[in-house]
């Protein structure tokens, strides 16, 4: 065991290991191959000395009796690689084939972006519709409508907070940079923060793919990118399935471009999009 100060953090066996495999999963579906020990035992580290622990089986004992303790372990161990127009050609085509032809029958567009992170995906989303309306206001003519969703309640702050380092705006063009940010100043010096009108039409909430999918209204379009590369293949099976009950009728599925779903059948349109028929 190591001391740290009068704390001791004793080490994470396979017994241990196996348990918190299993709580993760059931709670969050996320799978952990065993070579994910040494990540586990590095993230936890930390609410452990926070809690002023004994060690991991203090931890684990503590998560599984404290349900608030669990946003904070998820928190820790989910892993969040994101920036503004990430995967671009998704949001091309949503911009210039799906949207102008969903605007021909609709008058209201709802858009799903699941898993959001720290908001970086519905803003890019909103951010590409609102420049590709600029160049072609006839084309997109129906009210569109964010959902964006996540398990950390961490980078759903983040999303709400709207304020972004260099790092997640790098890959913006100046011009789109500069009509949809304000640039941080004093304290806030290297940061831009989402202007306020990027939000207005973005409705940002918790939710835990694994529960009911509760939402009043089927979407149009949904985004799902990069984060059922978690979970096994039953449990991504299921959720696909939620996904496509809520999907109207001739609707849009994006998953990750080094993900696919090609177990479901329906019609693949492009690179990691589907189309329920």
């Amino acid at each position: 065991m190591e001391q740290v100060s009068d704390i001791y953090i004793y080490d994470l066996d396979q017994n241990l290991f196996n348990k918190f495999k299993e709580f993760i999963q059931f709670n969050t579906g996320i799978f952990l191959s065993n070579e994910k020990m040494q990540l586990l035992k590095g993230r936890i580290n930390k609410r452990i000395r926070l809690l002023k622990l004994r060690g991991f089986e203090d931890y684990y004992n503590y998560l599984t009796k404290n349900v608030d303790e669990l946003p904070n372990f998820l928190n820790e161990i989910t892993t969040n690689v994101t920036h503004f127009y990430r995967e671009k050609s998704h949001l091309d085509l949503l911009t210039e084939k799906i949207l102008p032809e969903l605007s021909k029958i609709k008058n209201e567009i709802h858009i799903w972006s699941a898993g959001c992170s720290n908001g970086s995906e519905p803003y890019s989303i909103n951010m590409a519709i609102k420049e590709y309306q600029a160049l072609y206001p006839s084309k997109i003519t129906a009210e569109i409508y964010i959902q964006a969703t996540d398990i950390s309640n961490k980078m759903l702050k983040e999303a709400i907070n709207g304020i972004y380092g260099q790092e997640y705006v790098r890959d913006l063009p100046q011009d789109v940079l500069l009509r949809h940010f304000k640039r941080g100043i004093k304290t806030q010096k290297g940061n831009f923060k989402v202007d306020d009108k990027l939000k207005k039409n973005i409705q940002f909430s918790y939710f835990n793919l694994l529960d009911y999918f509760s939402f009043d209204m089927k979407f149009d379009v949904i985004f799902c990118k990069n984060v059922m590369i978690y979970f096994d293949a039953e449990t991504k099976r299921n959720i696909v399935n939620k996904f496509l009950y809520k999907l109207n009728p001739g609707g849009y599925f994006f998953v990750g471009l080094s993900e696919n779903c090609n177990s479901i059948k329906e019609l693949n349109v492009g690179s990691s999009v589907y189309r329920k028929l």
